[in-house]
This record gives C-alpha cells, sequence and structure tokens, in this order.
C-alpha cells in the first residue's frame, strides 16, 4: 500500500493516472483578482484484487480553494461629481474527489466523482451624486463534478466532465478536452 501523499493542484483537478506529484503549493495571482488556491491529499490505493494491483487504482482526496478579489470598477467623475463604484468577492470550497483509474495495456481510463460545498460572499460599494450604497450577499450551495478522463500511452487524451451547482434555476457547465503530447 502506498503512502499519502500532499498535492496541490488547479481548483478542478483532472483525475491522476498514475502517481501524485511530489508536494507544492500553486498560487496564480493576476490582476486585479488574487488567486485560485488549492491545496488537496490524495489517498491513492489499489483497488483490491490480486491481477489490479498494477492496473487499477481507486484515488479518494480532500481538496480545500479560495479565492478572493478586489476589484476598483469605477473612480472618476460622473457629470462633474466625484463617483467610485467597487466590488469584493470571497469564495471558499471543500471537496471529497473519488477516482477509479484502470489501465489496461497502453490505455488508462479514470472516471472521478467530486461532491462539494461551496460558500460565496459579494459586497458592492457605490458613492455618486454624494451617496453611498453598500450592499453584501452571501451564501453557501452544494454542488456535484463529474468527468471521465480517457489517455492512449502518453500522447493523446480525451477529458469530458461537468459541474452542477444545486441552486434554483443553476444550469449545469458541462466541459470536454483533447490533449496531444509531443
Amino acid at each position: 500500500m502506498s503512502q499519502p501523499q500532499v498535492v496541490a493542484e488547479p481548483a478542478e483537478p483532472s483525475p491522476p493516472a498514475t502517481a501524485a506529484p511530489a508536494a507544492a503549493v500553486v498560487a496564480e495571482p493576476t490582476a486585479p483578482r488574487r488567486g485560485p488556491l488549492s491545496l488537496a491529499r490524495l489517498l491513492r490505493h489499489p483497488v483490491d484484487s490480486p491481477e489490479a494491483l498494477e492496473s487499477s487504482a481507486l484515488v479518494v482526496g480532500a481538496e480545500v480553494t479560495a479565492g478572493y478579489a478586489d476589484v476598483d470598477v469605477f473612480k472618476g467623475d460622473l457629470f462633474g461629481v466625484p463617483a467610485d463604484a467597487s466590488a469584493q468577492a470571497l469564495s471558499a470550497t471543500f471537496a471529497i474527489p473519488i477516482a477509479l483509474s484502470v489501465r489496461s495495456g497502453n490505455v488508462t481510463v479514470a472516471p472521478l466523482l467530486v461532491p462539494r460545498f461551496g460558500y460565496g460572499r459579494t459586497k458592492d460599494m457605490i458613492n455618486v451624486f454624494g451617496e453611498r450604497t453598500d450592499d453584501t450577499f452571501a451564501g453557501g450551495r452544494f454542488m456535484l463534478g463529474g468527468s471521465v478522463m480517457v489517455r492512449f500511452g502518453d500522447r493523446v487524451g480525451f477529458d469530458a466532465g461537468l459541474q452542477k451547482v444545486f441552486i434554483d434555476q443553476g444550469e449545469t457547465a458541462y466541459g470536454v478536452g483533447v490533449s496531444v503530447g509531443f
């Protein structure tokens, strides 16, 4: 049985097909927002079957993500009157990704299921014509993501996934990807 490994990865990780990389922290600051930061702990254990020890792995992890933004939308004069508008946003999620990586010959297939809880908070501040308004909205939601990754050797791969936020009239986000290595 392999040892647990600490891994940092992007906010929406692909399912790992082999051993996880060494410990690291990923932060991608971009103006005007800061973040995202994702820390994940993956526990990789072979599926409990003698013939599957070298070809399959059940991967269970814990992932925490956080993001923060502080944006000045407008600063200046509006009809000769000083005005400004700004916004702040804060988000955090906790997820338990579960993947089953199966390898047969040169082909690896890994379906992934990611139950997640997210919290978000926004604050809008507007100061115009001498009047200031502040609006704050906050809340938490459950989410469910899933994907499947297919790799042919080390060169070609296909990914398809979806994410559903459980909110009234919330739509499911879908994505597909193709990767080619040289």
